[in-house]
């Protein structure tokens, strides 16, 4: 009877361990996943912040050429 109990609390325990082992599992790979996605965010804005500045650098320059015709055209309506 000893011998049984015995047996019957190493296989409860065997199981409880496989069960906490498969539950700590799926919380590490849940994890990893939150972890790559959000790595995986951080690189596309990253990307997106490079690309804005690249776009207003181009609309910075594009102004200053407007301006600089503005100004040329106000001069030359001013000498007529």
């Amino acid at each position: 009877m000893v011998i049984e109990n015995a047996m019957l609390d190493t296989i409860v325990m065997q199981q409880l361990m496989q069960n906490v082992s498969q539950v700590y599992s799926l919380l590490t790979y849940i994890t990893g996943g939150v972890v790559g996605l959000y790595v995986i965010l951080i690189l596309i804005r990253w990307y997106e912040l490079r690309k804005m500045k690249t776009v207003m650098n181009h609309v910075e320059m594009h102004l200053r050429r407007l301006s600089q015709d503005v100004h040329q055209l106000k001069v030359e309506r001013h000498r007529r």
